[in-house]
């Protein structure tokens, strides 16, 4: 009982019992024993409180007459008062008094309630009958209560929730959506079932004959779905579409957008689709009316149809398709962020379908001439179809693996083979064979000289193995957008053979090189394997230098780290993931896992070494790339009849003879090597390789390709500190000065690109009136369009729609525009709201 009712019985109490009086004795019968629990919680100085029992009345006045004649009683009977005939108390209630009332009264004194308030409070007395019920209520405050509000609070009380429609239907749809659901069973046990149908009737316009709750959550997610799709939605949802259609979006939104809510508004679509049919529908609209599945975004059926959409498409090599004016790569992006859309598995395969769609692209590709043509036109885009596959592969592995999905990853492995592989390798093969000793793009032979040698300032240059350039453009997109790093890439031409020893020893400083008959490098002589010999051959050009393994260097701590560098100006740094995945057969196959696992790993290296070592400078660059093929490797991409070799590896030979091969390309090794060595290189023509023994035949490298042989150049400054940054905003195109509908389209434009200095941001935007209560549904605009993206990319259109309420045109009503992360006002645009037919606000 709540401690205001239990003061106001103790103080007409006290007046019965007058301080200095003589023994006196109060009955009071309580027929409902609604206070049986909290009589003996009352304080009466000088008055003892007395129990009796039905069967007790002879024993209770032996007490009260024999016992104890002299002292004051309050006796407290949890019953009805008996009939004069049967009390045999009857005489002592002529010299005594009586105390009555009911907890209905008293509740309705406490919360000065109206008379029809009174009455409901008298229909449903037994919810007070327990303390803990009462004070929870109590607790809620006193406001002024009408018959529905004094309902909606006693439901929030069984369900232990904010008294606030919206919250209770929340709680009681996180139940079973049967007859089993505890919080109705509740509301049936203290006759409350049917105002909570009123609630949802006032809240959202649910008002059928049958009410139950897989009706209503079906009800609240055809109303979404019917009001996305706007007319145009199917009749079956259009049907079920419930009128207060604002509320139901902010109650549906709200659900998505809390992240303890998910799995509830999960099975409520799952539900929902069923009693829809919407696997069905949306099908229909594939084939009918596709435009219509991007407005659908609260049925995992909808992810599905696009999905199969987009399959159905590539699968025609019509990568140009769209929907409502998107490509696939922007549908593939977009519904990456829908609910549906950011689930794992979905949101794999749309990376695995965009990717393709790259991919496929490439049956268009025309590659250039010359050996400096050719490697602008990889480092300008084309290298994306090289990436594109590479993270095809990755999302292929995590996918499950359907029959369409192995009919795409078919197709996509014969259009980067045969329109992009093939034909750029071949192209690349002969315009090196006559470029081999003119052309212009810097060559790897000379970096020392080129990108080291004479600088004033400390400088650590990661050496990738097998780091292709294509990897290092997704290290240089990841360093761009840290406000601390500026980067530049280049690319640079390696040595053919394109393999790891020579490749290294190209970026040490020489004069010349020499490939000996065991395959293995020398600089005047001096050995170039092994991190030591490296070393010595460095320190003999710059003295204040060293060499050291990734692995080793990544294990020093901050003091060992500043150690190390103290007083050295250049340090070779040897990182290992790339190669020593491919290089083994049994773990080729996640070679391209290894590619996202050196990004991230050099990534966090250059930034742990500028805050806990003080460097500034760093260069990031490869001793070769590699080839790789997902499928295995026919008998009729080997290259046979092979002449003697003191050398030879699946993509390359070294050999004395100067014959041509049929199915390779031979260079002059001197020309490569710049000095008088007369014994020529083979490398297969294209992407195929020599037929020789030994296992791992689709990761291969060696060879000329430009895959193999562009090499990256990424130079990378760094900043230690704090960096200024800002959010990309975006900006609120007109607007209606009054509206006259409640639905209102809204365009932005994002204003500012993300950059290394511009912070991509969540927006929300919705109505509110002049004392900022929302009135409208909310809407989220992502300013997250980076540098590079075409104009139509940067602008935005959602949809806000009214509540059902009474509108004044005298009012002032205003577009908020907020920061989604910290609420802050972005933009507060004013308008008039005169919806033709409204009611007048009060």
């Amino acid at each position: 009982m709540a401690k205001t009712t239990l003061r106001q019985i103790e103080e007409r109490l006290r007046g019965m019992f007058t301080p200095g009086e003589q023994r006196k004795l109060v009955f009071w019968y309580d027929e409902s024993a609604s206070f049986e629990n909290e009589v003996n919680q009352l304080d009466l100085p000088g008055v003892t409180v007395y129990r009796m029992e039905p069967r007790t009345q002879f024993a209770t006045k032996w007490m009260l007459e024999i016992d104890h004649p002299d002292e004051s009683f309050l006796i407290y009977a949890p019953f009805a008062k008996p009939p004069l005939e049967e009390n045999h108390l009857a005489d002592m209630l002529c010299y005594s008094q009586e105390y009555s009332t009911d907890k209905a009264t008293m509740i309705a004194q406490d919360f000065d309630l109206d008379e029809r308030t009174r009455l409901f409070v008298q229909e449903h007395i037994n919810f007070f009958a327990a303390q803990d019920r009462t004070k929870r209520f109590y607790d809620l405050g006193t406001p002024a209560y009408t018959e529905e509000t004094f309902a909606l609070a006693m439901m929030a009380v069984l369900c232990k929730c904010p008294p606030k429609p919206e919250e209770l239907v929340r709680h009681v749809l996180r139940g079973a959506l049967d007859a089993g659901n505890e919080s109705l069973q509740l509301f049936e046990k203290f006759g409350l079932a049917t105002d909570f149908w009123l609630v949802c009737k006032r809240l959202f316009g649910y008002n059928p004959a049958g009410k139950n709750l897989k009706d209503l959550v079906t009800c609240l997610f055809a109303t979404y779905a019917a009001h996305a799709m706007d007319i145009d939605a199917p009749d079956e949802w259009l049907d079920r579409s419930l009128p207060q259609e604002g509320e139901v979006l902010n109650f549906l939104d709200s659900m998505m957008n809390y992240l303890p809510d998910q799995p509830y508004f999960e099975r409520f679509s799952a539900t929902a689709a069923q009693e829809l049919n919407v696997m069905q529908v949306l099908g229909q609209l594939q084939h009918t009316n596709p435009d219509l599945l991007l407005d659908c975004t609260v049925f995992a059926a909808a992810e599905t149809q696009i999905s199969s959409w987009i399959m159905n498409r590539l699968m025609e090599e019509n990568t140009s398709a769209t929907l409502k004016g998107y490509s696939i790569r922007q549908i593939c992006e977009e519904r990456s962020k829908t609910y549906f859309g950011a689930k794992d598995a979905q949101k794999e395969l749309y990376c695995l379908l965009a990717n393709a769609c790259t991919v496929l692209e490439a049956v268009h590709f025309v590659p250039a001439d010359g050996v400096d043509a050719l490697a602008a036109q990889y480092s300008g885009s084309a290298w994306q179809a090289d990436t594109a596959y590479r993270k095809f592969y990755l999302s292929y592995g995590k996918v499950i693996r359907t029959q369409e999905i192995e009919k795409l990853q078919a197709l996509v492995e014969k259009v980067y083979t045969s329109c992009f592989l093939d034909p750029l390798a071949v192209r690349w093969c002969q315009s090196l064979s006559h470029d081999l000793t003119t052309f212009q793009t810097e060559r790897q032979t000379h970096f020392y000289s080129k990108n080291v040698s004479g600088t004033r300032e400390r400088v650590v240059v990661f050496i990738s193995d097998a780091m292709r350039y294509e990897v290092a453009q997704q290290l240089f997109e990841t360093l761009a957008m840290d406000a601390k790093c500026t980067a530049k890439l280049t690319p640079a031409v390696s040595t053919v053979p394109s393999y790891t020893q020579l490749g290294m020893a190209a970026l040490l400083p020489h004069v010349s090189l020499e490939l000996q008959p065991d395959s293995t490098v020398t600089i005047l002589g001096k050995k170039t394997v092994g991190t030591a010999a490296r070393e010595s051959i460095l320190q003999a050009a710059e003295k204040n230098s060293s060499c050291i393994q990734f692995d080793q260097m990544q294990n020093m701590r901050r003091d060992e780290l500043r150690s190390y560098f103290s007083g050295k100006t250049l340090v070779y740094v040897y990182h290992n993931q790339i190669d020593a995945r491919g290089d083994e057969a049994r773990t080729e196959n996640e070679v391209f896992s290894a590619c996202e696992e050196a990004v991230e790993e050099l990534y966090k290296e250059i930034r742990r070494l500028t805050d806990n070592a003080n460097i500034r400078h760093f260069i990031v660059t490869a001793d070769h790339g590699f080839l790789y093929k997902h499928d295995p490797i026919m008998e009729s991409d080997k290259v046979i009849n092979l002449p003697q070799a003191e050398i030879k590896n699946k993509r390359f030979m070294i050999s004395d003879d100067t014959q041509p091969v049929a199915g390779a390309v031979g260079y002059r090794l001197g020309d490569v090597l710049d000095t008088a060595d007369n014994r020529t290189v083979y490398t297969p023509l294209g992407s195929s390789i020599f037929k020789c023994a030994g296992g791992g035949q689709n990761y291969v490298h060696g060879g000329a390709s430009v895959q193999e042989m562009l090499v990256p150049v990424l130079d990378v400054r760094t900043q230690a500190g704090h960096v200024e940054t800002q959010k990309a905003t975006v900006s609120l195109l007109p607007t209606p000065e009054t509206l006259m509908d409640g639905k209102i389209t809204l365009k932005f434009l994002q204003t500012e690109l993300v950059t290394d200095t511009v912070l991509p941001a969540v927006y929300e935007v919705f109505v509110v009136n002049a004392m900022d209560n929302q009135v409208s549904t909310k809407r989220t605009i992502r300013a997250d369009k980076t540098v590079g993206c075409a104009d139509e990319e940067r602008r935005t259109e959602v949809t806000l729609t009214l509540k059902k309420l009474p509108y004044s045109r005298e009012n002032d009503y205003y577009f908020l525009l907020t920061d989604k992360d910290t609420g802050a006002v972005v933009e507060k645009r004013s308008v008039k709201i005169d919806i033709a037919g409204a009611k007048k606000e009060e």
